[in-house]
């Protein structure tokens, strides 16, 4: 809609954590929380977008739209709620489902489900018709549940790390007491029903995050055990038709200053490196992408596919599918985002090679510093598959080295690619677009 910016990825990521905040907020107001409550609640959301950054994201986007509909769920209004849990599973399969799972546990299911299967069934009979089952249930199912997985606990940090410290108790320890807490309350009748959804919600994002050994994916997996936090921390009666007391009126008040904020803490902490690189130039692996994206720009036409890749792939941990969006270019095969146990395995990589042959793609954007990244938490260490290897050596040649980022080309196409040189610029000379 708005051209290739990501000043634009992180004006709207920014209005999506502030939507969090807001329907986390929501959530705990009829309890009337504490003003202690409400500052954990904001200031652990304000940590995890300290963590995942300000970027508008699949998972973002579907915590944002799950939180939407379960607040719905709990105020009555079931079709609406269902339509929300829609859209959120759409954003992100894993997330929606939760969600859903927790709001079919009240009753009235009818109407959830109906909004719900009006935007989830058309899209999942589409999949299964243009989508072959084995790719379905490894993309859908197998890779996000399952995949390489292994248990590792999260490491302690340094006691002297008092960032890490805050991070580590905010975003791994509290949340998934909070969440055991809070069933426990419920199921001893210290809580109403209506926050039944919110926990199995929240539990079921922490057994996602289990064998996620790092604070990234933890801090996904945060936010809704932080609210049952504000949920657990302890309600004061409001009589009904009667004024809030002194003490509640101040509680909300703290609140909502509290959820301003945060959007401000967003805002400093996730730009954090675009304050960074505002202050000078860019560091080699920045201004190599760009210089590469604004190579492929010069070189490419608009209706013509590129592929974005390792330059050894063996470890497919990653890639910087950033280059799609950045160079408005489409890809020349289907599998365009790495993943370990998938991209890396023999038949998804003589797939590629034979998509790549058939969609004359000539042009290839290969990152080096990615090729042998791997994580703990899983078993992407274990090399894989040459083909793709094998087939980038046999057919491209390198045009365009700039270190951390290289363009390939055909022999033939190579003579008529143009390679952009490095420029010293800050980012924000990049933001407004990235013509050559």
């Amino acid at each position: 809609m708005f051209g290739p910016s990501i000043l634009v990825i992180r004006g709207l990521g920014l209005l999506v954590i502030a939507g969090q905040g807001a329907a986390g907020y929501s959530l705990l107001r009829p309890r009337a929380p504490h003003l202690v409550a409400a500052i954990l609640m904001i200031g652990g959301l304000a940590a995890a977008s300290f963590v995942l950054g300000v970027d508008l994201t699949a998972w973002s986007l579907a915590l944002l739209l799950a939180l939407a509909g379960l607040l719905l769920r709990r105020d009555g209004h079931d079709r609406a709620a269902g339509l929300a849990l829609g859209l959120a599973f759409l954003a992100r399969f894993d997330v929606g489902a939760y969600a859903v799972i927790g709001a079919l546990l009240l009753p009235r299911r009818r109407d959830l489900l109906i909004g719900f299967g009006a935007l989830a069934v058309p899209v999942g009979v589409f999949m299964a018709l243009t989508t072959p089952l084995p790719d379905l249930v490894q993309q859908v199912i197998w890779f996000p549940l399952i995949g390489t997985r292994q248990f590792r606990y999260v490491p302690p940090p340094r006691a002297d790390d008092i960032v890490a410290v805050f991070l580590f108790l905010s975003l791994v320890i509290v949340p998934k007491l909070a969440v055991g807490a809070a069933a426990v309350a419920c199921l001893l009748g210290r809580l109403p029903r209506s926050v039944l959804p919110l926990i199995v919600f929240g539990a079921l994002c922490q057994f996602q995050s289990v064998s996620r050994a790092d604070i990234y994916h933890q801090a996904q997996a945060a936010i809704p055990g932080l609210i049952l936090l504000g949920v657990l921390a302890g309600p004061f009666s409001v009589p009904a038709g009667g004024a809030l007391p002194a003490r509640a009126r101040f509680a909300r008040l703290g609140a909502f200053a509290d959820l301003a904020l945060t959007c401000v803490l967003c805002l400093i902490l996730g730009s954090f490196s675009l304050l960074r690189v505002e202050r000078g130039s860019t560091t080699p692996s920045e201004a190599g992408l760009v210089a590469g994206v604004r190579t492929i720009l010069a070189s490419t036409s608009r209706d013509e596919p590129v592929f974005v890749a390792l330059t050894s792939n063996r470890f497919t941990l990653l890639n910087p599918m950033l280059v799609y969006y950045l160079a408005d270019r489409s890809a020349g095969a289907w599998a365009t985002m790495d993943n370990p146990g998938v991209t890396n395995t023999d038949a998804v990589q003589q797939r590629t090679v034979d998509e790549l042959r058939s969609s004359r793609t000539e042009v290839l954007y290969l990152d080096h510093d990615l090729a042998d990244a791997s994580e703990p938490t899983n078993d992407s260490a274990i090399p894989g598959s040459t083909i793709l290897d094998a087939y980038l050596a046999a057919t491209y040649i390198t045009v365009c080295d700039y270190g951390s980022a290289r363009i390939v080309a055909t022999r033939e196409r190579a003579l008529r690619i143009t390679c952009v040189p490095i420029r010293d610029e800050r980012l924000l000379d990049v933001l407004g677009g990235l013509g050559p």
